[in-house]
């Protein structure tokens, strides 16, 4: 990834690589960061701990979830108290 003056974070929950509008609207982002040169991330739930590079400006960090236990099953929900020391 390039140093770039400008730079992009986004937490979000209920994504998934084909999750309709929420995926299309973050792809549309780390695609136009790629073009434009300026670097976004993107921290999302995952099954695991992984990290994407999308292109030389854009990545997606995956964090452990659990599935949601409500609305729709196939997205994981990343929940403050799993990350919060003490709680």
């Amino acid at each position: 990834m390039s140093q770039s003056p400008f730079k992009t974070l986004h937490i979000t929950n209920y994504y998934h690589k084909n999750s309709g509008g929420i995926s299309t609207s973050y792809n549309n982002l780390l695609a136009a960061a790629g073009k434009l040169e300026r670097e976004a991330v993107l921290i999302v739930p995952g099954e695991k701990e992984a990290v994407e590079e999308v292109n030389d400006f854009a990545r997606i960090y995956y964090v452990p979830a659990r599935y949601s236990p409500i609305f729709d099953k196939r997205y994981r929900i990343i929940m403050p108290w799993q990350y919060m020391n003490g709680g």
